[in-house]
């Protein structure tokens, strides 16, 4: 490039700076060659940014693949399905498979459908008829095998066994039925829940021991309990206490009806009324008297109170 005005310096020539206009002719004949150059430069660079971006996308997948370079990973597999078929929300059937499975088609068919427990009363007359001696009782529930709900019946009819039932509101529902016969037309109907483990059954008060004798050993005041061995009593059962001499368990009276809590086989509370029986209100025993205390069952209070036949 000229960088020195030689014409200038000589005082030849026309006046021009030789000196500009060499350099803006070189600058004209520059212009697009480096436009070009600049433009390939900027064009090379983006291809270079894509490439990296591409780069670490595939680097990504790449990491993916390897978190499924077990082919474990797709030989055991477990499908639920719901598609409210059950109540509940819940699963209604699992499938699982392993690498040894088949490929193929499969069909599911329900076989039967779960159903309710249902019992159902001997007849009455009479929806207010006497049941028990119109003295109230406990009516024990049991659902799933487990769980013991003691129903309090303070009124001893038909109706009455009805709406208490269905106010204690444990899954079990009673109703009654007018059959239409002559005679007896009154029958409750206890229906459950729906599944094998709501099935439940049922028992009401009387049908333990006539009678037990029990000594100062097996009281504990600690716990308000009296063990009795195999007693077979449910809660609700009425005992009638005689102190038979001796001195009367602090807590209790002579010659007094209890109502029974069943605690396990061998142990029981007792409570003043059918309704502290089912709540599970134990009376305090606060001593243990003295020589062996007797305890007789009142056998009218027995387990035909609602005789019941399973429904189908």
């Amino acid at each position: 490039m000229v960088t020195t005005d030689f014409l200038g310096a000589l005082d030849a020539g026309s006046g021009l700076n030789s000196k500009n206009l060499v350099e803006a002719l070189v600058s004209a004949e520059r212009a697009p060659t480096e436009s070009r150059l600049n433009t390939k430069i900027a064009d090379s660079q983006a291809e270079i940014s894509a490439f990296g971006l591409m780069k670490a996308s595939l680097q990504t997948l790449e990491s993916a693949f390897d978190a499924l370079n077990d082919k474990s990973n797709f030989e055991n597999s477990t499908v639920n399905v719901s598609g409210g078929l059950s109540t509940s929300g819940a699963a209604a059937f699992s499938i699982s498979v392993d690498d040894t499975a088949s490929v193929g088609s499969h069909d599911i068919a329900i076989s039967s459908l779960a159903t309710a427990d249902r019992f159902i009363s001997a007849g009455y007359d009479s929806t207010s008829s006497s049941i028990n001696g119109g003295t109230p009782f406990v009516l024990n529930v049991t659902t799933g095998g487990t769980t013991t709900n003691s129903i309090s019946v303070s009124t001893a009819t038909p109706q009455g066994i009805v709406d208490a039932v269905n106010t204690a509101d444990i899954g079990v529902t009673a109703s009654l039925v007018d059959t239409g016969a002559a005679t007896s037309q009154y029958k409750i109907v206890f229906t459950g829940t729906e599944g094998a483990t709501n099935a439940f059954t049922f028992s009401a008060g009387g049908v333990g021991e006539t009678s037990s004798i029990v000594g100062t050993g097996d009281i504990s005041t600690a716990d308000d309990t009296l063990t009795m061995a195999s007693h077979g009593f449910v809660t609700g059962d009425i005992l009638t206490y005689d102190a038979d001499g001796g001195t009367v368990i602090a807590g209790l009276a002579d010659a007094t009806a209890y109502h029974v809590i069943r605690v396990d086989d061998n142990t029981i509370k007792l409570a003043a009324t059918s309704s502290n029986a089912s709540s599970g209100t134990q009376i305090d025993l606060t001593g243990t008297g003295n020589d062996a205390q007797i305890f007789v069952g009142a056998t009218s209070a027995s387990s035909s109170t609602v005789t019941t036949s399973n429904v189908s």
